[in-house]
């Protein structure tokens, strides 16, 4: 959605600059509101796509830079992946990220582009820390633990069954 914003959409930009000097390889999705083509040229270590599986490719991830979305920022968090959130535009995004950065996950930037200025050191910071790795990874396994959501429809009939 982000890249349907006109004012938002510079975020990607500023982005791909902002970790270009790390030694890190880069996957951006824009979205389908966003093409790939008008962020080019792309930094060396970065690859742009419209979409990606999040699911396929978060495994393989060592830290996420999102907006705090619920989607991908769960995504992250049920494969154990630090977080780097930067709030965009909505206001569960905001907290999302201030949740992930308090239960030690993950970072939280201030919102869109300043955010961004500071997207260097944040990812730097989460790759670098064995602890924010370690509760991640940690949050992962209690998510992977949890009752599978199936079960809450058989408990949801019986409610309405009044057993």
């Amino acid at each position: 959605m982000t890249a349907g914003f006109d004012a938002m959409s510079s975020v990607f930009r500023l982005s791909l600059d902002a970790l270009a000097g790390l030694p890190l390889r880069v996957l951006l999705t824009t979205g389908h509101a966003g093409d790939p083509e008008a962020l080019g040229p792309w930094p060396q270590n970065a690859h742009v796509e419209q979409w990606w599986p999040q699911d396929d490719i978060m495994p393989l991830a060592s830290a996420m830079v999102g907006h705090g979305g619920f989607g991908t920022m769960m995504s992250a968090l049920v494969a154990g992946v630090p977080q780097v959130l930067v709030p965009l535009f909505a206001f569960d995004q905001e907290v999302n990220a201030r949740r992930i950065d308090e239960v030690g996950a993950g970072v939280r930037l201030g919102g869109g582009h300043h955010g961004a200025a500071h997207l260097s050191a944040a990812v730097t910071r989460v790759l670098g820390d064995a602890g924010i790795r370690t509760t991640a990874e940690r949050l992962a396994a209690e998510v992977a633990s949890l009752s599978d959501v199936a079960e809450v429809v058989t408990s949801i009939e019986a409610l309405t069954r009044g057993d």
